[in-house]
């Protein structure tokens, strides 16, 4: 399940400062429904058989507040903040937005989660043609994960 780390240099302000002195932020992308393997809920959402169930969503939120914890104690502050971003699609970032709210965000601080989805893009035929998803709409699909960067900056205007 894709997990990037950003760092960034200090006039961006997609991060914060954090414990060691390095800007960083930690995206995971959502994407969208895991269909491909069954399931009608956002890939982050699904059990692989864990038992007892964890998310993906979850494992990654745990992991990154260890990792907090540990720099708070390495460095003596009170707090430490590493920003998280989650990609969604259009369609499963409501239902994303939720599971995290239903489990408190898994104990990572919510003020630090921002959720964007990633962009579409029209479906084109083999011949180049734009496709249909009705009558009188564009069918369209996500761009995939390469287009990160750009969704993050056309939804929340980061740069």
């Amino acid at each position: 399940y894709p997990l990037c780390a950003l760092a960034v240099s200090d006039e961006r302000p997609v991060s914060t400062q954090s414990t060691w002195g390095i800007k960083l932020a930690v995206c995971i992308l959502g994407g969208g429904q895991s269909t491909r393997l069954g399931c009608k809920y956002p890939k982050g959402m699904y059990d692989f058989g864990m038992r007892p169930y964890h998310s993906i969503f979850e494992l990654h939120a745990r992991k990154l507040s260890t990792v907090l914890r540990a720099a708070e104690v390495a460095t003596g502050k009170k707090k430490a903040s590493i920003p998280l971003y989650i990609m969604t699609s259009t369609d499963t970032l409501e239902q994303t937005e939720e599971f995290w709210e239903e489990h408190e965000y898994f104990g990572f601080p919510e003020e630090d989660v921002t959720f964007f989805p990633q962009e579409n893009y029209p479906c084109l035929d083999i011949e180049g043609k734009a496709m249909l998803k009705s009558k009188c709409k564009l069918a369209t699909n996500p761009n995939g994960n390469g287009g990160v960067y750009s969704s993050m900056l056309r939804e929340r205007g980061y740069q």
